[in-house]
Protein backbone atom coordinates (compact mmCIF):
# COMPACT_ATOMS: atom_id res chain seq x y z
CA UNK A 1 0.00 0.00 0.00
CA UNK A 2 1.55 3.62 -1.06
CA UNK A 3 1.33 5.58 1.83
CA UNK A 4 3.23 8.55 0.68
CA UNK A 5 0.57 11.08 0.36
CA UNK A 6 -0.09 12.64 3.72
CA UNK A 7 -3.90 13.22 5.18
CA UNK A 8 -5.09 15.38 7.21
CA UNK A 9 -8.14 15.21 8.84
CA UNK A 10 -9.67 18.57 10.78
CA UNK A 11 -11.51 17.57 13.54
CA UNK A 12 -13.43 20.19 15.35
CA UNK A 13 -14.57 19.59 19.15
CA UNK A 14 -16.81 21.47 20.75
CA UNK A 15 -17.86 19.90 24.64
CA UNK A 16 -17.57 15.94 22.79
CA UNK A 17 -15.09 14.76 25.34
CA UNK A 18 -17.15 11.73 26.31
CA UNK A 19 -17.15 10.68 22.45
CA UNK A 20 -13.48 11.29 21.71
CA UNK A 21 -11.77 8.07 22.97
CA UNK A 22 -14.15 6.20 20.32
CA UNK A 23 -13.17 8.79 17.55
CA UNK A 24 -9.22 8.78 18.83
CA UNK A 25 -8.93 5.05 18.77
CA UNK A 26 -10.80 4.97 15.54
CA UNK A 27 -8.20 7.04 13.69
CA UNK A 28 -5.06 4.59 15.58
CA UNK A 29 -7.15 1.32 14.01
CA UNK A 30 -7.16 2.87 10.37
CA UNK A 31 -5.04 0.65 7.60
CA UNK A 32 -3.85 4.13 6.32
CA UNK A 33 -1.52 5.16 8.82
CA UNK A 34 0.17 8.59 7.05
CA UNK A 35 -1.78 10.93 8.36
CA UNK A 36 -2.55 14.19 11.08
CA UNK A 37 -5.37 14.56 13.06
CA UNK A 38 -5.90 18.48 13.74
CA UNK A 39 -8.30 18.50 16.60
CA UNK A 40 -9.27 22.09 17.05
CA UNK A 41 -10.95 22.85 20.22
CA UNK A 42 -13.61 25.55 19.87
CA UNK A 43 -14.13 26.67 23.19
CA UNK A 44 -15.04 23.00 24.84
CA UNK A 45 -16.22 23.41 29.02
CA UNK A 46 -15.95 19.87 29.89
CA UNK A 47 -12.75 17.22 29.81
CA UNK A 48 -11.98 17.73 26.04
CA UNK A 49 -8.25 19.04 26.56
CA UNK A 50 -7.88 16.19 29.21
CA UNK A 51 -8.93 13.08 26.90
CA UNK A 52 -6.89 14.75 24.49
CA UNK A 53 -3.72 14.96 26.30
CA UNK A 54 -4.37 11.26 27.69
CA UNK A 55 -4.94 9.96 24.74
CA UNK A 56 -2.62 11.44 22.36
CA UNK A 57 0.46 12.16 24.21
CA UNK A 58 2.75 9.39 22.56
CA UNK A 59 0.99 10.11 19.16
CA UNK A 60 2.52 13.10 17.32
CA UNK A 61 0.63 13.06 14.79
CA UNK A 62 -2.28 14.36 16.93
CA UNK A 63 -2.09 18.26 17.01
CA UNK A 64 -4.29 19.43 20.06
CA UNK A 65 -5.51 23.33 19.25
CA UNK A 66 -7.99 25.15 21.39
CA UNK A 67 -9.37 28.79 20.31
CA UNK A 68 -12.53 30.97 21.73
CA UNK A 69 -15.84 29.71 20.53
CA UNK A 70 -15.97 30.55 17.14
CA UNK A 71 -18.87 28.16 15.82
CA UNK A 72 -18.45 24.66 13.40
CA UNK A 73 -17.30 26.85 10.01
CA UNK A 74 -14.78 28.97 11.75
CA UNK A 75 -13.31 25.77 13.93
CA UNK A 76 -12.95 24.00 10.11
CA UNK A 77 -11.65 27.25 8.21
CA UNK A 78 -8.70 27.38 11.23
CA UNK A 79 -8.17 23.52 10.82
CA UNK A 80 -7.52 24.49 7.21
CA UNK A 81 -5.06 27.04 7.99
CA UNK A 82 -2.81 24.33 9.78
CA UNK A 83 -3.42 21.00 7.32
CA UNK A 84 -0.28 20.69 5.74
CA UNK A 85 -1.72 17.03 4.29
CA UNK A 86 -2.09 16.51 0.50
CA UNK A 87 -5.38 15.62 1.08
CA UNK A 88 -8.13 16.83 3.39
CA UNK A 89 -10.63 14.50 5.36
CA UNK A 90 -12.79 16.29 7.62
CA UNK A 91 -14.65 14.48 10.86
CA UNK A 92 -17.33 15.57 13.77
CA UNK A 93 -15.38 14.56 16.96
CA UNK A 94 -18.50 12.09 17.54
CA UNK A 95 -18.48 10.05 14.12
CA UNK A 96 -16.14 7.43 13.37
CA UNK A 97 -14.46 5.95 9.83
CA UNK A 98 -14.62 2.83 8.54
CA UNK A 99 -10.76 1.07 9.07
CA UNK A 100 -10.06 1.22 5.05
CA UNK A 101 -11.85 4.09 4.12
CA UNK A 102 -8.67 6.57 4.16
CA UNK A 103 -6.56 3.64 2.27
CA UNK A 104 -9.31 2.96 -0.33
CA UNK A 105 -9.84 6.60 -1.45
CA UNK A 106 -5.76 7.93 -1.05
CA UNK A 107 -5.72 5.06 -3.66
CA UNK A 108 -8.84 6.32 -5.75
CA UNK A 109 -7.47 9.82 -5.71
CA UNK A 110 -4.19 8.94 -6.93
CA UNK A 111 -5.41 8.29 -10.31
CA UNK A 112 -7.30 11.49 -10.19
CA UNK A 113 -6.75 14.80 -11.41
CA UNK A 114 -6.81 17.38 -8.17
CA UNK A 115 -9.80 18.79 -8.77
CA UNK A 116 -11.77 15.45 -8.05
CA UNK A 117 -13.56 14.84 -4.91
CA UNK A 118 -13.85 10.97 -3.98
CA UNK A 119 -16.85 10.19 -1.28
CA UNK A 120 -18.43 7.24 0.26
CA UNK A 121 -21.28 5.95 1.56
CA UNK A 122 -22.23 6.66 4.99
CA UNK A 123 -24.30 4.61 7.88
CA UNK A 124 -26.25 6.05 10.51
CA UNK A 125 -25.90 4.53 14.47
CA UNK A 126 -27.96 5.55 17.65
CA UNK A 127 -25.68 6.05 20.00
CA UNK A 128 -25.02 3.28 22.58
CA UNK A 129 -26.64 1.19 19.94
CA UNK A 130 -23.69 0.98 17.35
CA UNK A 131 -25.43 -2.52 15.59
CA UNK A 132 -28.66 -0.77 14.72
CA UNK A 133 -27.59 1.10 11.53
CA UNK A 134 -29.60 3.11 9.41
CA UNK A 135 -29.11 4.81 5.82
CA UNK A 136 -30.70 8.05 6.17
CA UNK A 137 -31.13 10.58 10.01
CA UNK A 138 -34.22 10.42 10.25
CA UNK A 139 -33.86 6.05 10.48
CA UNK A 140 -36.69 5.62 7.76
CA UNK A 141 -34.42 3.89 5.48
CA UNK A 142 -34.57 6.26 3.07
CA UNK A 143 -31.23 5.74 0.54
CA UNK A 144 -30.51 9.36 -0.07
CA UNK A 145 -27.26 10.05 -1.14
CA UNK A 146 -26.54 10.28 -5.41
CA UNK A 147 -23.84 8.22 -6.82
CA UNK A 148 -22.26 10.54 -9.45
CA UNK A 149 -18.96 10.61 -11.39
CA UNK A 150 -18.72 13.85 -12.92
CA UNK A 151 -18.92 17.44 -12.64
CA UNK A 152 -20.62 20.35 -14.73
CA UNK A 153 -23.96 21.79 -14.70
CA UNK A 154 -25.76 18.77 -13.50
CA UNK A 155 -23.62 18.31 -10.69
CA UNK A 156 -24.00 21.87 -10.20
CA UNK A 157 -27.58 21.94 -10.28
CA UNK A 158 -28.00 18.70 -7.97
CA UNK A 159 -25.28 20.48 -5.68
CA UNK A 160 -28.01 23.19 -6.03
CA UNK A 161 -30.90 21.07 -5.18
CA UNK A 162 -29.47 19.12 -2.30
CA UNK A 163 -25.82 18.64 -0.38
CA UNK A 164 -24.41 15.23 -1.74
CA UNK A 165 -23.05 13.63 1.12
CA UNK A 166 -22.15 14.08 5.22
CA UNK A 167 -19.15 16.19 5.90
CA UNK A 168 -17.54 13.33 6.93
CA UNK A 169 -17.68 11.64 3.00
CA UNK A 170 -15.07 12.91 1.19
CA UNK A 171 -11.76 13.24 0.87
CA UNK A 172 -10.28 15.96 -1.36
CA UNK A 173 -6.65 17.66 -2.39
CA UNK A 174 -6.16 20.54 -0.16
CA UNK A 175 -4.16 21.84 -3.08
CA UNK A 176 -7.81 22.70 -5.22
CA UNK A 177 -8.98 24.67 -2.15
CA UNK A 178 -5.81 26.20 -1.39
CA UNK A 179 -5.57 27.35 -5.35
CA UNK A 180 -9.29 28.34 -5.17
CA UNK A 181 -9.40 30.09 -1.96
CA UNK A 182 -12.78 28.33 -0.69
CA UNK A 183 -13.64 28.30 2.98
CA UNK A 184 -16.61 27.20 5.27
CA UNK A 185 -18.78 30.34 5.70
CA UNK A 186 -18.35 31.74 9.14
CA UNK A 187 -21.53 33.69 8.39
CA UNK A 188 -24.45 30.81 8.36
CA UNK A 189 -24.76 28.54 11.64
CA UNK A 190 -26.17 25.69 9.36
CA UNK A 191 -25.56 24.03 5.95
CA UNK A 192 -22.16 25.22 6.16
CA UNK A 193 -20.78 22.12 4.46
CA UNK A 194 -23.09 22.26 1.74
CA UNK A 195 -22.24 25.78 1.01
CA UNK A 196 -18.41 24.58 0.92
CA UNK A 197 -19.42 21.89 -1.16
CA UNK A 198 -21.55 24.10 -3.89
CA UNK A 199 -18.30 26.68 -4.11
CA UNK A 200 -16.36 23.70 -4.73
CA UNK A 201 -18.37 22.62 -7.88
CA UNK A 202 -18.72 26.24 -9.27
CA UNK A 203 -15.47 26.32 -9.12
CA UNK A 204 -14.37 23.31 -11.31
CA UNK A 205 -14.71 20.73 -8.84
CA UNK A 206 -15.86 16.90 -9.98
CA UNK A 207 -17.78 14.39 -7.42
CA UNK A 208 -16.24 10.75 -7.62
CA UNK A 209 -18.48 8.06 -5.74
CA UNK A 210 -16.24 5.09 -4.32
CA UNK A 211 -18.88 2.19 -4.41
CA UNK A 212 -16.81 0.25 -1.71
CA UNK A 213 -18.18 -2.04 0.75
CA UNK A 214 -15.41 -1.06 2.81
CA UNK A 215 -15.42 2.75 2.74
CA UNK A 216 -17.70 4.71 4.52
CA UNK A 217 -18.19 6.90 7.35
CA UNK A 218 -20.48 6.03 10.52
CA UNK A 219 -22.72 8.86 11.68
CA UNK A 220 -23.84 9.03 15.59
CA UNK A 221 -26.80 10.34 16.47
CA UNK A 222 -27.53 11.76 20.13
CA UNK A 223 -29.65 13.93 21.35
CA UNK A 224 -27.05 16.84 20.93
CA UNK A 225 -26.33 16.10 17.00
CA UNK A 226 -27.09 19.35 14.80
CA UNK A 227 -29.73 16.21 12.79
CA UNK A 228 -31.99 16.26 16.06
CA UNK A 229 -32.55 19.98 16.09
CA UNK A 230 -35.43 20.24 13.00
CA UNK A 231 -36.20 23.90 13.62
CA UNK A 232 -32.46 24.86 13.18
CA UNK A 233 -32.38 22.25 9.85
CA UNK A 234 -35.60 23.53 8.01
CA UNK A 235 -34.65 27.02 8.49
CA UNK A 236 -31.02 26.45 8.29
CA UNK A 237 -31.76 25.35 4.06
CA UNK A 238 -33.64 28.92 4.11
CA UNK A 239 -30.99 30.66 5.52
CA UNK A 240 -28.43 29.24 3.67
CA UNK A 241 -30.71 29.95 0.15
CA UNK A 242 -30.31 33.33 0.22
CA UNK A 243 -26.77 33.15 0.65
CA UNK A 244 -26.37 30.54 -2.09
CA UNK A 245 -27.10 33.55 -5.39
CA UNK A 246 -23.77 35.32 -4.19
CA UNK A 247 -21.66 31.96 -5.09
CA UNK A 248 -23.32 31.82 -8.04
CA UNK A 249 -22.84 34.71 -9.62
CA UNK A 250 -19.13 34.85 -8.83
CA UNK A 251 -18.55 31.43 -10.22
CA UNK A 252 -16.23 31.17 -13.20
CA UNK A 253 -19.47 29.41 -15.48
CA UNK A 254 -21.56 30.71 -18.33
CA UNK A 255 -24.20 33.23 -17.78
CA UNK A 256 -26.84 30.89 -19.23
CA UNK A 257 -25.56 28.31 -16.60
CA UNK A 258 -25.73 31.09 -13.73
CA UNK A 259 -28.96 32.06 -14.65
CA UNK A 260 -30.83 28.05 -14.96
CA UNK A 261 -28.77 27.82 -10.70
CA UNK A 262 -29.94 31.16 -9.78
CA UNK A 263 -33.43 30.38 -10.85
CA UNK A 264 -33.70 27.14 -9.43
CA UNK A 265 -32.48 28.00 -5.90
CA UNK A 266 -35.10 30.68 -6.02
CA UNK A 267 -38.01 28.21 -6.97
CA UNK A 268 -36.60 26.04 -4.16
CA UNK A 269 -36.09 28.53 -1.71
CA UNK A 270 -40.18 29.33 -1.87
CA UNK A 271 -41.20 26.00 -1.92
CA UNK A 272 -39.37 25.29 1.46
CA UNK A 273 -40.65 28.42 2.94
CA UNK A 274 -44.22 27.40 2.11
CA UNK A 275 -43.69 23.87 3.84
CA UNK A 276 -42.73 25.60 6.85
CA UNK A 277 -45.49 28.16 6.49
CA UNK A 278 -48.70 26.19 4.91
CA UNK A 279 -51.05 23.80 6.74
CA UNK A 280 -50.08 25.49 10.28
CA UNK A 281 -52.76 27.21 12.71
CA UNK A 282 -52.79 31.43 11.56
CA UNK A 283 -52.41 32.01 15.27
CA UNK A 284 -49.49 29.73 15.80
CA UNK A 285 -47.25 32.61 16.89
CA UNK A 286 -44.64 30.38 17.55
CA UNK A 287 -43.70 29.79 13.89
CA UNK A 288 -44.36 33.74 13.41
CA UNK A 289 -41.72 34.25 15.75
CA UNK A 290 -39.38 31.85 14.11
CA UNK A 291 -39.56 33.52 10.90
CA UNK A 292 -39.27 36.69 12.28
CA UNK A 293 -35.90 35.45 13.83
CA UNK A 294 -34.37 33.26 11.17
CA UNK A 295 -35.66 35.90 8.19
CA UNK A 296 -35.95 39.06 9.26
CA UNK A 297 -39.93 41.08 10.30
CA UNK A 298 -40.40 41.62 6.67
CA UNK A 299 -40.38 38.31 5.07
CA UNK A 300 -42.41 37.25 8.66
CA UNK A 301 -45.27 39.59 7.92
CA UNK A 302 -45.17 38.85 4.18
CA UNK A 303 -45.59 34.74 4.76
CA UNK A 304 -48.09 35.38 7.81
CA UNK A 305 -50.26 37.09 5.51
CA UNK A 306 -49.64 34.33 2.30
CA UNK A 307 -50.63 32.08 5.39
CA UNK A 308 -53.83 34.31 5.83
CA UNK A 309 -54.63 34.03 1.99
CA UNK A 310 -54.29 30.40 1.72
CA UNK A 311 -56.33 29.36 4.92
CA UNK A 312 -59.07 31.64 3.10
CA UNK A 313 -58.91 29.70 0.06
CA UNK A 314 -58.74 26.49 1.47
CA UNK A 315 -61.78 27.55 3.75
CA UNK A 316 -63.82 28.89 0.74
CA UNK A 317 -63.66 25.38 -0.99
CA UNK A 318 -65.14 23.48 1.48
Amino acid sequence: MNEEKLISIIIPCYNFGRFLPETIANLKAQVYQNWEAILVDDGSTDNTRQVVDELTVEDKRFIYYPIKNTGNAGARNIGLSLAKGDYIQFLDADDLLSSRKLSLQATALATMPDNAISYTRNIYFEHGDPDREYPDFVKKGAKWMPEVNNGGLEVMRLLVEKNFAVISSPLFYRKFIEQREIRFPEFLDNKVDWYFWLDCVLKGATLHFLDHAEAYTKIRLHNKSITADNDTMRFGEIICRSKIPQLIKKAPIPLDAKSKLLSLNKYLRKERLKDIVYGVSLVDINLFNQLRKNLGIGTAIHWYCKNLNFLRKSFSKK
